[in-house]
């Protein structure tokens, strides 16, 4: 449910790419097929910006499994894409 607060696994659980960032809206920069959750840059203490160590406007590209495919100081989605392409052994 959007907007809803959520564990990271319950978003990992149905097997998609996700798209984390802090204070960045990571809807309308993640690529088709990708997950997108925005975690709030006005909240020091959120567990999973602390947990990826994303500073505010910053961004991970998490596999189905939870690691970290990509990580982005200034993420944009051209970087995004190719990073995608990469994780699905693909070229941009």
């Amino acid at each position: 449910m959007p907007g809803r607060p959520a564990w990271l696994s319950e978003t990992l659980r149905d097997g998609a790419p996700v798209l984390l960032s802090h204070g960045v809206d990571a809807g309308r920069l993640a690529p088709a097929g990708v997950r997108a959750v925005t975690t709030d840059a006005t909240q020091s203490g959120d567990m999973a910006s602390r947990r990826y160590d994303l500073s505010p406007g910053a961004a991970v590209l998490l596999r189905p499994d939870g690691h970290v495919a990509a990580r982005f100081r200034r993420p944009d989605q051209a970087r995004l894409a190719a990073a995608l392409a990469k994780l699905e052994g693909r070229t941009a």
